[in-house]
């Protein structure tokens, strides 16, 4: 008996070994290839794969720190670009958002226009400003999404206390983004988030 239990645990350590080799070394495209395979075909995989979805953001809970450089223009001014450390960002609130944690992300999108408000050199008839301009177009859009979560939330119950508190935090600090640029007499490039996150408090 103990020996046939050596070689059950012996034959699943090595299976194991092998799917983890696979996992290691198979192309970003071709796991989530499997992963949507197995969600459209095991509908009850989905619970299980949302509820470690959500474990592994929550346990690897990164900063904004790094989205943002700068880099110097022909005149040799420095001005801000964003990194791909802000796409890293902008992915993982994509994930945050559609597997459940749109709260959880409201902090997050909050440090990141607080990070936008501190650029220095911020030119709109500079050589970069296109590929910031383009770069905070995309955040605005992942706040819009992050509305259209809440609302549907917002079809089945009410938002309790803390959440509607996040919700007017980043009202606020959309609204400090705006004040900002009107003081610099820049375009608010978060105007469409601010209309839509207010929305959510009418």
């Amino acid at each position: 008996m103990a020996e046939n239990t050596s070689l059950a645990a012996a034959k699943t350590s090595h299976v194991n070994m092998m799917v983890d080799t696979v996992v290691a070394n198979l192309p970003a495209e071709g796991l989530r290839s499997i992963i949507r395979s197995q969600l459209a075909t095991n509908p009850a995989f989905t619970p299980f794969f949302l509820e470690n979805a959500q474990r592994y953001l929550r346990d690897t809970n990164r900063t904004v720190e790094g989205i943002f450089e700068y880099i110097s223009d022909s005149s040799g001014t420095p001005r801000p670009l964003a990194t791909a450390k802000f796409d890293d960002f902008l992915r993982r609130i994509r994930a945050m958002v559609g597997s459940g944690l749109v709260f959880d992300a409201i902090p997050r999108i909050m440090e990141a226009l607080q990070k936008t408000s501190e650029l220095d050199g911020w030119d709109a008839g500079s050589e970069h400003a296109e590929a910031l301009v383009d770069s905070l177009s995309e955040l605005e859009g992942d706040i819009v999404q992050g509305v259209t979560a809440i609302q549907k939330i917002q079809v089945s119950r009410q938002l309790n206390e803390g959440e509607r508190v996040l919700v007017v935090q980043l009202a606020e600090e959309l609204k400090k983004c705006k004040a900002l640029a009107e003081q610099k007499d820049e375009e608010d490039l978060f105007e469409r988030g601010l209309e839509a996150v207010e929305s959510l408090l009418d």
